[in-house]
């Protein structure tokens, strides 16, 4: 579920239209949200009348600087702050460079087609479970009209073997959506890199890029890779037939909610 509301003057609306949402499907998966939205949530959990609502995983919204002096221009903090946040960033930087990962390439494309890798809904021996993801539906991204997404796919010594969906806002460069067909840390950590290497390229004027992982094999890919983690939310399903195996969870990026295109600050406009 990205987004469901319902007016304060209709007390236990929104309740309705989320479980008449619910029946439609299989599995009802949702992170984020206002402060109401999660404490509603929490109700439904811990009533006896929904004893499959639990908590699957959390969520956790990373970041890495990829222009770190552009944090000078930040004119909503003090500029001591500012020149200390970009030396700060600056070190990390060395620490971990900004390079192109080897074998891995991204491919930048205008739409996506039968080149994209069939990869939905597989689970393997890592405990993760690939989303669905059609040409039709990355293309329908790529023409969002409130922030500019770039299209790649992603290359391994030339054989195609995953996408990355960028979204442009402003300062801020987010990882839409990255699935590569790899049970192996180290593909995603080399994929992640490559993100940051390709986020810098294709947006010259964004300071910082920002991601998600929802499982601790993509959350030591994505630190390994030179992010901060920021702030944490828990994953939460209602499984009410058993599909979702113990100990597997879901691959979350920001295209799986409003944060892919989200504009968040007038900094994004």
């Amino acid at each position: 579920m990205i987004d469901w509301a319902a007016s304060p003057s209709h007390p236990g609306c929104g309740l309705s239209i989320l479980r008449d949402i619910a029946v439609l499907a299989d599995i009802r998966l949702g992170f984020g949200g206002s402060a109401d939205t999660r404490a509603l949530v929490r109700k439904i959990r811990m009533s006896r009348k929904y004893p499959h609502e639990q908590v699957i995983g959390e969520l956790v919204r990373a970041e890495r600087s990829i222009r770190p002096w552009s944090s000078l221009r930040d004119r909503t903090i003090p500029a001591w702050r500012a020149l200390a946040r970009a030396g700060r960033s600056a070190y990390r930087n060395t620490l971990r460079p900004l390079r192109s990962s080897g074998a891995w390439k991204a491919r930048q494309i205008k739409r996506f087609d039968s080149q994209l890798p069939s990869l939905g809904l597989g689970a393997g021996s890592s405990g993760l479970i690939l989303p669905l993801r059609t040409p039709e539906l990355l293309n329908y991204m790529l023409d969002c009209p409130s922030v500019r997404f770039t299209g790649f796919l992603i290359e391994r010594d030339g054989m195609v073997c995953g996408h990355l969906l960028l979204s442009g806002c402003g300062q801020e460069v987010r990882v839409a959506d990255l699935v590569i067909d790899s049970e192996v840390v180290g593909d995603w950590l080399a994929c992640y890199s490559l993100a940051a290497f390709t986020a810098k390229r294709s947006y010259p004027r964004a300071g910082r890029l920002t991601a998600t992982a929802a499982s601790g094999f993509l959350q030591q890919a994505l630190l390994q890779a030179g992010f901060s983690a920021g702030w944490r939310m828990p994953v939460l399903a209602e499984d009410r037939h058993s599909m979702v195996p113990p100990g597997q969870v879901f691959v979350l990026n920001m295209m799986d909610s409003d944060a892919a295109f989200l504009l968040l600050s007038p900094k994004c406009n």
